[in-house]
């Protein structure tokens, strides 16, 4: 009888302790999780932030570009300008 008591106790401390322990581990895991979502939401708000700046270095570069293109068109217009001076020059000389 004394082995069954004996046995009782040790089941009813050994429930004891794993309760005790999913309940700390369960605070536990609710407390990382919490942290961790708002590291989540953090890098979210940082990756959309970088989305916004690279759209507008994109659309920056395109501008970029375009001017490239006009000054490159403004100067071959000014050497065929300066061809044809020359040309005129030296026909008249």
């Amino acid at each position: 009888m004394l082995f069954i008591f004996e046995n009782v106790f040790l089941l009813v401390f050994l429930l004891f302790v794993v309760l005790v322990l999913i309940i700390s581990l369960s605070i536990n895991y609710k407390k990382h999780r919490i942290v961790e979502t708002n590291k989540l939401l953090l890098l979210y708000k940082q990756i959309e932030s970088e989305k916004r700046v690279s759209k507008g270095l994109k659309k920056t570069s395109l501008e970029i570009d375009l001017l490239s293109e006009k000054t490159q068109q403004k100067l071959q217009k000014m050497k065929v300008d300066v061809l044809e001076t020359h040309f005129s020059l030296s026909e008249i000389f």
